[in-house]
């Protein structure tokens, strides 16, 4: 142990430099230690700065989206409705007329002339001779008349399918691509 104490004696400086070197470093790393902290902390808030900037874009462009996709498929829902009405008026107009016609309220109106079956004249010639089976007006046999009405509602719903269509492109189709 004197002999220790003796080297100690001896040696001080070298010990109370070598003390003050192991602090200096140990004090050198604890602030190097600290500073990469404040780095660390510095480069994670800008971290999630940038993350909130992105999420936020993200959302907003999420809604806008979502907003134009709603005004397309409502405007594309009111198209539909108006056009579905306007084809229910039509098939409820001609039924109406097809009421009035089987109940006699009002008739078909030809433009027609008729063949008497035993001369090429017509009824409309002043001519020509008239008989009985001449002097009913001219009318559409059954089938006919079906058929008229037929081609009354499929024109109906043709004409009010095409202007639908017509109004889904303009308002939909071609406001969704000028957005």
């Amino acid at each position: 142990m004197a002999a220790i104490f003796l080297t100690l004696k001896t040696y001080w400086r070298l010990w109370a430099f070598l003390a003050l070197m192991a602090v200096a470093f140990a004090g050198g790393w604890y602030i190097e230690g600290l500073r990469k902290d404040q780095d660390i902390a510095t480069i994670q808030k800008a971290s999630d700065v940038y993350k909130k900037a992105v999420d936020d874009a993200a959302t907003a462009q999420l809604a806008q989206a979502l907003a134009k996709q709603q005004s397309a498929e409502q405007a594309a829902a009111d198209i539909d409705t108006k056009y579905h009405q306007d084809l229910a008026n039509a098939k409820t107009q001609n039924d109406a007329l097809r009421a009035d016609i089987a109940a006699g309220k009002r008739k078909l109106q030809l433009h027609a002339t008729c063949k008497t079956t035993g001369n090429s004249k017509s009824v409309s010639d002043p001519a020509g001779t008239v008989g009985g089976t001449d002097a009913a007006t001219a009318r559409l046999d059954d089938a006919a008349q079906r058929d008229y009405f037929t081609l009354i509602d499929r024109l109906g719903a043709l004409t009010s399918q095409v202007s639908g269509l017509q109004s889904y492109i303009r308002n939909v189709c071609l406001q969704s691509a000028t957005k």
